[in-house]
């Protein structure tokens, strides 16, 4: 087996390159508001000083990846099981979803949902997925994924939650 680091940002991990799979053996999300909140406090902060200093660095977090192969219909595509930060990237998705959900421009509505869901292409060759499958979690992935599309799936909950009550609603 070869080892490898690699720097990447976010963009780079939410884009075509990448698409990963939380293994069965990993522990469920189980990051708490405190978690969240942290999280997000961290991305604040390094907006706000990127805009001040034009810094274009942060260290977000280390992920451990194992990259393989999977094939779906025909088709043979690299995948990368989450090994360690999968809590982090779930989160990152998580807010990617809630921005897609709370935004009234349609152009960001859909590529925020371009990000973390990617329909099925035969003329490019390429397979319907998510970017982060879940082999125990589908509840989870079919709110998450489609709650844009079905307001009524979240207002069967209830009253419609806060984007930080829809980050944290999710401990499995």
């Amino acid at each position: 087996m070869k080892i490898e680091t690699n720097e990447a940002n976010i963009n780079k991990l939410f884009g075509n390159d990448f698409w990963f799979v939380v293994p069965e053996y990993q522990r469920p999300y189980l990051w708490e508001r405190d978690n969240v909140n942290d999280l997000l406090n961290d991305l604040w902060d390094v907006y706000k000083e990127y805009h001040e200093n034009d810094e274009d660095k942060y260290f977000l977090g280390s992920l451990v990846l194992c990259k393989r192969n999977e094939e779906e219909n025909g088709i043979r595509y690299a995948v990368y099981d989450i090994v360690d930060g999968q809590q982090r990237l779930t989160t990152l998705m998580l807010l990617m979803a809630v921005l897609r959900d709370v935004t009234k421009d349609e152009q960001v509505k859909k590529e925020l949902g371009d990000l973390i869901y990617q329909k099925e292409s035969r003329v490019r060759r390429i397979p319907e997925r998510v970017k982060i499958k879940y082999k125990r979690c589908i509840l989870f992935l079919s709110i998450l994924i489609f709650q844009s599309n079905n307001q009524q799936s979240m207002q069967n909950l209830g009253q419609k939650p806060t984007p930080i009550q829809y980050l944290t609603m999710f401990s499995i």
